[in-house]
């Protein structure tokens, strides 16, 4: 429970690389209190670029930008499920097969919530997030870039 919430000390790069990106408290409190989303943004990152996003590439603006748009996400839902802002955990039917692993895009969707008992719009918020995803990695691409040429 400690590391979900990014308290323990090995999260301590992760809370500082949310702090710089978000740029103020309240975007903070929303994202560094949901561990899944922020894996799932930098998995997906990561798995477009192949390199993580670190606290140094934010440093290039067009990263910074776009990765504050991604993680801006968060603030811009409807409420969720159940009465839970964006957290929406799809249910498991008992004896159902496992499926094949959600990519990073449905991860992130799932952990912004996008089911028929909220108000967000599940096709409108995945085509969102792969727009967002597609600004951040084309940014993180050019940081990497720039970063190897200097």
């Amino acid at each position: 429970m400690t590391c979900e919430a990014f308290l323990c000390p090995s999260h301590g790069s992760l809370r500082e690389l949310v702090a710089q990106a978000t740029g103020d408290y309240y975007r903070y409190g929303l994202v560094v209190t949901d561990a899944p989303f922020v894996r799932a943004v930098l998995d997906a990152l990561e798995a477009r670029t192949g390199e993580r996003p670190a606290t140094p590439h934010l440093a290039h603006r067009p990263f910074g930008r776009a990765f504050r748009s991604l993680l801006s996400l968060k603030e811009e839902l409807a409420p969720g499920s159940e009465g839970a802002f964006g957290a929406f955990r799809p249910a498991r039917a008992l004896g159902e097969e496992k499926r094949r692993a959600p990519s990073p895009v449905e991860r992130i969707l799932e952990a912004l919530g996008g089911d028929l008992r909220c108000g967000n719009d599940a096709e409108r918020l995945e085509a969102e997030i792969h727009r967002r995803t597609d600004e951040a990695a084309a940014a993180l691409r050019e940081t990497i870039g720039a970063e190897r040429t200097a």
